[in-house]
């Protein structure tokens, strides 16, 4: 039953992943022929920001949740409610934290944008962005007593439902016929009603479903609950500190040395290679919660899975380098124009960048599994720092392709190889030396993979000029090479470990 649960949440949200994608990318292009690309790239700018002051969270959520499984599973309602009493008022804190913080940077952040439009009018959009940033804390308490609780799939189809519902209403705004600022205010204000109305919904969803922990008690959260919680909050604090300036520092640092027109043109491939990300993500996310008992009962088994990851990763990674550097220039063409394009060269960077990130998810995943997070936290301390001196030294030298640039030198020199020395050390208690050879071995199936289909496609000179084309180009290349990956690989322990699979369940 838990795994039909699983398979069926699964597959709930990669479904609601998709839908939502592809209404984003309408919108998007709507917001782009009727705004102009300068002020969609204000709008990632501003956005950017926003998901930066976010570091006010600090990790908490993810703190509240585990603080809540002990009282949850033992049946300790005044716990609970005396939990859930103390984190609103923390969250509470945050919201007021994040908007007078955000308005006292608002001159800061003009200056760094520097958009051609009034400081009171970029005032007025980014105070509404803040206040919708500020409105989606004031039931996050509740919405973690739902996830601690194993019923966030409950949240999938409502939170579907108000995305979708967002997007949809946007599109009809910006096709209204008004004209800017008064559509542009609206599109962002708008914003702040469904999250008002999400709010509503997650507030009433967990006072109906767990009532028996909105009572009202006299009990305080103990000295060493909250001694626990910011231990917790702490060791998360540093990865999210890390991955938020990592990700989301990019926009803000190409708006310095280049033009609006291109921050939103980067934009565009950012939500391309952010969704790859998730994607892949979301598909070893599936593994996580049985790898936990595995490494603590067998670590030579749980190194042997977690080569089987690697190989699923490199299969992975083969049709995202293909993908980026041979269908991703004809999408953007077909979905906004030739004109939001960047060089074959930027995309070359653009696509190392992302499958450098792409190879390390299965070692995060093991590494989340295995616990391993008080011994690398200042890990991605270190890997932002690295980043963004990099990236502000090379962007002024050689512009936008400069940030592309420090990330692959980031991941190249530092990140890439720090963290499976610590999965190694702490989880497989094995020499990083293993971790090389298993990838080497990984290497000799991708390279040629993707020679042989990169230049059958290139060779081949196939014209895309309608979507159509684009779905044929897509299935058969997409196909080819999969097939060919397959064929490299059927020698390998990795195929074999598969092909026993298939036949023992059929």
């Amino acid at each position: 039953m838990r795994v039909k649960k699983s398979l069926n949440n699964f597959v709930a949200n990669i479904f609601s992943f998709f839908l939502v994608l592809i209404i984003t990318f309408i919108s998007r292009k709507v917001f782009i022929d009727n705004l102009g690309v300068e002020i969609f790239g204000l709008n990632a700018l501003l956005s950017n920001f926003i998901t930066l002051m976010s570091l006010a969270d600090l990790g908490i959520g993810a703190a509240i949740v585990y603080s809540f499984y002990k009282p949850i599973n033992d049946g300790d309602r005044n716990k609970v409610s005396s939990l859930l009493h103390y984190y609103r008022k923390i969250y509470r804190f945050i919201a007021l934290f994040v908007l007078l913080v955000g308005l006292c940077l608002s001159y800061l952040f003009y200056k760094i944008g520097s958009p051609d439009l009034s400081f009171e009018l970029f005032l007025l959009i980014y105070s509404l962005m803040l206040i919708n940033t500020a409105c989606s804390y004031l039931v996050a308490s509740n919405r973690s007593l739902i996830y601690a609780s194993q019923d966030a799939h409950l949240m999938v189809y409502p939170d579907l439902f108000f995305k979708i519902t967002l997007l949809l209403l946007q599109i009809a705004i910006l096709k209204s016929g008004l004209t800017f600022p008064d559509v542009y205010i609206l599109f962002v204000a708008i914003t702040i009603v469904i999250t008002l109305l999400n709010n509503i919904f997650v507030h009433f969803l967990a006072k109906v479903k767990y009532k028996q922990y909105f009572i009202r008690t006299t009990d305080n959260v103990s000295v060493q609950d909250k001694k626990t919680i910011k231990t917790k909050m702490i060791g998360v604090m540093h990865h999210k500190v890390g991955d938020l300036i990592v990700n989301y520092s990019d926009l803000i640092i190409v708006s310095t040395v280049s033009t609006l027109k291109n921050v939103g043109i980067l934009s565009n491939y950012n939500i391309i290679t952010t969704s790859i990300i998730l994607l892949v993500a979301k598909i070893f996310d599936g593994a996580a919660a049985s790898l936990g008992n595995l490494i603590v009962n067998d670590k030579k088994r749980a190194h042997e899975i977690f080569k089987i990851l690697n190989y699923v990763m490199s299969l992975l990674f083969t049709n995202v380098c293909f993908f980026m550097l041979f269908l991703l220039t004809p999408f953007i063409h077909l979905w906004i124009g030739d004109r939001f394009t960047f060089s074959f060269n930027t995309t070359i960077l653009i696509t190392v960048a992302l499958l450098f990130k792409i190879a390390r998810i299965p070692v995060i995943t093991m590494k989340v599994a295995g616990g391993v997070f008080e011994q690398d936290k200042y890990v991605p301390i270190g890997e932002a720092v690295i980043y963004i001196v990099l990236a502000v030294l090379l962007s002024h030298q050689f512009g936008i392709n400069g940030v592309f640039i420090a990330s692959i030198l980031t991941s190249l020199f530092f990140s890439n190889w720090i963290k499976p020395l610590f999965l190694y050390k702490y989880v497989f208690n094995l020499p990083l030396i293993k971790y090389v050879d298993s990838i080497a071995v990984l290497f000799k199936i991708t390279l040629p993979t993707l020679l042989l289909v990169s230049a059958a496609a290139y060779y081949a000179d196939f014209h895309v000029t309608s979507w159509l084309d684009y779905i044929i180009f897509f299935c058969v290349s997409i196909f080819s090479l999969n097939i060919a990956f397959v064929l490299f690989s059927l020698n390998t322990t990795y195929f074999k470990y598969f092909k026993n699979l298939v036949f023992k369940n059929s």
